[in-house]
């Protein structure tokens, strides 16, 4: 296993970037991948478009969730690269991409569990649709449309999907299979993404939240 260390600080318009990466290279079915960590949250993004499969309503997007929770978000996110560069698409998310973060969460409460893999208080990796890409001899991270990364600390009800290739659990189009308890409650977030998010924020806020 070969390992070495990067320390990395590069301004962009207003903001800094600053990330601190350690790689790994391991192999995994097959494939070697790099594993980027201790990615901080001050990072500067690169956003793709995506043709992004949304959902007409919140019982669609229960309908195709295998695993409904409600959990706090511990950090710890770990970015994986391909190395060849093979790609792979992401549950209701047509573009394909090259890498995933890992990030780490602890259930606090579970709405629905097809398959059966969770319990309440377990701590477990849930796949974010962004990782770490060189752009201009600049390193940013790459991630679609208007996508917001899971803020640790926070309270979130997650819509994931079981990934059976990288054997994680992973959110459902971008933004509308992850609502932040904190800022609903506040109203907080909704202003920063569309209508129809708003009406989704909503409904979820009264089903899963008020509804204890």
């Amino acid at each position: 296993m070969s390992k070495s260390k990067l320390t990395m600080f590069i301004t962009g318009g207003v903001s800094i970037l600053s990330i601190f990466l350690v790689f790994y290279i391991f192999p995994k079915n097959d494939n070697e991948y790099i594993v980027s960590s201790h990615i901080k949250d001050n990072c500067e993004y690169e956003r793709m478009s995506a043709d992004v499969f949304y959902l007409d309503t919140l019982e669609d997007l229960e309908s195709v969730s295998s695993l409904i929770i409600e959990a706090n978000i511990r950090g710890n996110s770990k970015s994986v690269n391909f190395e060849n560069n093979e790609k792979e698409s992401n549950h209701l998310l047509n573009n394909p991409y090259a890498g995933f973060t890992s990030t780490e969460i602890k259930i606090s409460k579970i709405f629905k569990d097809l398959e059966k893999k969770v319990n309440i208080g377990d701590v477990i990796e849930i796949m974010e649709p962004m990782y770490p890409i060189e752009i201009d001899n600049n390193m940013k991270l790459l991630t679609f449309e208007d996508y917001e990364r899971l803020k640790s600390g926070n309270n979130y009800i997650l819509f994931l999907s079981w990934n059976a290739n990288q054997e994680l659990y992973e959110i459902i189009a971008l933004n509308q299979g992850k609502y932040n308890i904190e800022s609903i409650l506040t109203n907080d977030q909704i202003s920063s993404h569309d209508v129809d998010y708003y009406y989704f924020a909503e409904e979820v806020k009264d089903r899963f939240i008020n509804n204890d």
